[in-house]
């Protein structure tokens, strides 16, 4: 696992593969950079199908896990819009802690948890479809 340290924090470079023997990623910016090791334990993967995803992903920590001491991932269970909006806003480096932005959606009280997730979530999408269609010569 890549990480970027700097400013008294340690931020997870999501994107990075180990491949060979070697960690490759991309550089985000000027800083000290390091690789380690940041492997998760759940329960109740062991002998799941998606193992290696959830492994994948939780390394990463775009998901920390299902319940409150991180040792249950469930990974039957659906994932939700609130979940899916925290992922992409950890690949995508926001402060995941961050609520001052409120989320364009008319059923998300301003008080949830994940409402300026889902605003960042919805910003990065319609960025991403622009930049495909672009490319694409769609739009």
């Amino acid at each position: 696992m890549a990480v970027r340290r700097g400013g008294g924090r340690t931020t997870i470079l999501p994107l990075g593969i180990y491949r060979n023997g070697s960690v490759e990623f991309n550089i985000i910016s000027t800083g000290a950079y390091d690789v380690i090791y940041n492997q998760k334990t759940f329960n109740d993967i062991a002998n799941h199908w998606a193992y290696s995803n959830v492994m994948f992903i939780s390394a990463r920590e775009i998901t920390l896990g299902n319940n409150e001491a991180g040792t249950m991932f469930d990974p039957d269970a659906e994932v939700t819009r609130a979940m899916f909006a925290t992922f992409i806003a950890r690949v995508e480096g926001v402060n995941t802690a961050n609520n001052n932005i409120t989320s364009t959606f008319g059923d998300v009280k301003s008080v949830e948890w994940y409402n300026g997730r889902l605003k960042m979530a919805s910003l990065t999408a319609h960025l991403l479809i622009r930049v495909i269609c672009v490319s694409t010569r769609m739009l």
